[in-house]
């Protein structure tokens, strides 16, 4: 229905139904006929901006005066068409893998490199694998919803150091926005950081031990009952990237080392990153969390150690560790195998009772040792 059209690209699309022929420019009908034909079965080309013209002397040729791009065959009589050369709405792409899930102290600058095409780009970050997509909302990095919760390389840059520091590294997510005829593209995105290869300065250096969670204390060497302690400690100190926590293990041996082995503890409640097998971030371990211990404390003549190391968001740990021994016991003793005590009925409160104190009859116990024994006086005295 024109009779000329501009020097930019536009999509037309021509469908027939079996009754009507139509004819779309930029997605939009601009003509349409009532026509019943029969398409005929031919093994002749199928010929696109060309026709095969006139058969006689002095018929025009069927030719295109212009150009044909990303050409497309439907076996439906669409209505609905992809209009333009790009998309015109936002694409994304982020890394295929996470960036330095260690040795960084913070993140500094994230920069781009945009190809000449015109849309924007902007970003989201993730520390946590791609889970979820952090933005700067302008105090905080948040939980972003929407690709429209993104910032700009500039926005990103200033706010970068602020984004919490984890095992999980970096991965950003680019979000290239156009109105369909802007190619947006990228060649290139660098994340840069700030390194932290130093050693946390401080171990913790005073552990105390209770029987539970607000139970009795017990010093180092001594023994306890209780099959879940508790342990508290001082803070460990790092001048980098921060302590992250401290890296444990619960064992036998002495000269275990809590970045390579956790001994008999379970599943580590933060990720150690590969660093340590068993991390707590606080300066407490309570056995009786479900989960802590892989296997129960069982009673021994020999120590268990509660041995720590600090460990940096960046990864780095102490060089030492700082120990805790004590022993334990849950295994109730055996009883004297008999008590002498007057025959039939006595007439006095001034009784001797004896019971064996050496060989087979006496108390017994193979781990603590027996400290001594208790009585009560009928079933509901007191021991």
């Amino acid at each position: 229905n024109v009779s000329s059209f501009d020097t930019d690209w536009h999509h037309v699309a021509v469908t027939y139904d079996g009754s009507i022929a139509r004819m779309y420019i930029d997605g939009v009908l601009d003509a349409s006929a009532g026509k019943a034909i029969s398409v005929a079965t031919s093994n002749k080309q199928l010929l696109i901006g060309l026709g095969y013209g006139g058969r006689e002397y002095g018929k025009p040729e069927a030719r295109l005066n212009g150009q044909l791009d990303e050409l497309r065959l439907s076996t439906i009589a669409r209505t609905e068409f992809t209009t333009t050369p790009y998309a015109n709405q936002p694409q994304t792409i982020s890394l295929a893998a996470n960036a330095r899930p260690s040795g960084v102290q913070q993140w500094d600058t994230l920069s781009d490199t945009q190809l000449a095409g015109g849309g924007t780009v902007t970003y989201r970050l993730s520390n946590d694998g791609g889970v979820s997509w952090l933005y700067w909302d302008g105090a905080d990095w948040s939980v972003s919803s929407d690709l429209a919760q993104a910032n700009t390389t500039a926005v990103v840059t200033a706010n970068f150091a602020a984004l919490p520091i984890n095992f999980n590294g970096l991965r950003w997510q680019a979000i290239m926005s156009g109105n369909g005829f802007e190619q947006v593209a990228l060649d290139g995105v660098s994340a840069e950081a700030t390194s932290d290869t130093t050693q946390p300065s401080v171990n913790p250096t005073t552990i105390s031990a209770y029987t539970s969670n607000g139970g009795s204390q017990f010093n180092a060497g001594e023994w306890t009952n209780g099959a879940s302690p508790y342990f508290t400690w001082d803070n460990g100190v790092d001048a980098g990237s921060g302590v992250y926590g401290y890296c444990v293990y619960l064992g036998s041996d002495n000269s275990a080392d809590p970045t390579t082995t956790k001994g008999i503890l379970g599943v580590s409640p933060v990720d150690g990153g590969g660093h340590c097998p068993f991390v707590v971030a606080a300066n407490e371990l309570d056995l009786a969390v479900a989960g802590m211990l892989g296997s129960p404390l069982v009673s021994d003549t020999n120590s268990y150690y509660l041995i720590l190391r600090t460990i940096d968001r960046a990864g780095n740990t102490t060089a030492s560790s700082t120990q805790f021994d004590f022993r334990f016991d849950n295994t109730e003793p055996n009883n004297p195998g008999f008590i002498t005590a007057p025959s039939g009925y006595i007439n006095t409160k001034d009784v001797e009772m004896t019971w064996e104190v050496s060989g087979g009859s006496a108390a017994t116990d193979d781990h603590s040792g027996v400290i001594g024994l208790q009585y009560r006086i009928g079933p509901s005295g007191t021991w």
